[in-house]
């Protein structure tokens, strides 16, 4: 997690104040350029910066996951993921009244935050069914796409040699939080994401 906070740090933030230290060293040097066009590009780029720290800062934690809870997150997530990608999210949740603990709730947002992120990536998927719901007491997510899929024994090898934080992200995740991470894959018939544990409730005693 820190690894992917630390490369769109430097690749999205990063590389707009680069710019403008270039734009605001140019203004100093090329006396006869006119300075409204360096100051109007110069906001541009400012803006656009803002809008990214809002985007991550909402992707790392979002209001509606205070607010809210799972459920509604889980829809923001989706629509905000696949709203200029041209994949048709499914999401059905089933939960009872009352709110997840915030561990959990944070858990499960943030390894369907990853999911989510590599279908968009990688699986080439055009339908992405997401179903969050209780089974025997257990607290089950699966998402679940039409994609591609991949060869998941290799990508098993490629986590384990550290090019695949992706999967390897989402299993760490997991196994913090007490959950139990499944995926599986064939290639050319899609991937299933499968996260459950234990419903834990606010204000229920172990």
């Amino acid at each position: 997690e820190r690894r992917r906070v630390a490369i769109e740090l430097h690749d999205e933030l990063g590389q707009a104040l680069t710019a403008i230290k270039i734009n605001l060293q140019a203004r100093n040097l090329a006396v006869s350029e006119p300075q409204g066009d360096l100051n109007a590009e110069n906001l541009r780029i400012v803006e656009t910066a803002l809008r990214q720290v809002r985007q991550m800062a909402l992707t790392l934690r979002p209001s509606v996951l205070d607010d809210l809870g799972l459920a509604p997150s889980l829809r923001w997530l989706a629509e905000q993921v696949f709203e200029h990608n041209g994949i048709v999210a499914e999401v059905q949740a089933v939960l009872p009244e009352g709110r997840l603990t915030p561990e959990i709730e944070t858990a499960y947002f943030r390894i369907a935050q990853a999911a989510l992120t590599n279908v968009v990536r990688h699986a080439r998927a055009s339908h992405v069914a997401i179903h969050l719901f209780v089974e025997e007491g257990m607290l089950v997510l699966t998402l679940q796409d039409n994609g591609c899929g991949f060869d998941l024994a290799a990508m098993r090898d490629r986590a384990k040699a550290g090019h695949s934080m992706g999967l390897l992200g989402m299993q760490e995740r997991a196994t913090l939080a007490g959950c139990q991470f499944e995926i599986t894959s064939t290639p050319g018939h899609g991937t299933t994401v499968r996260l459950h544990c234990a419903l834990q409730m606010q204000g229920e005693t172990a």
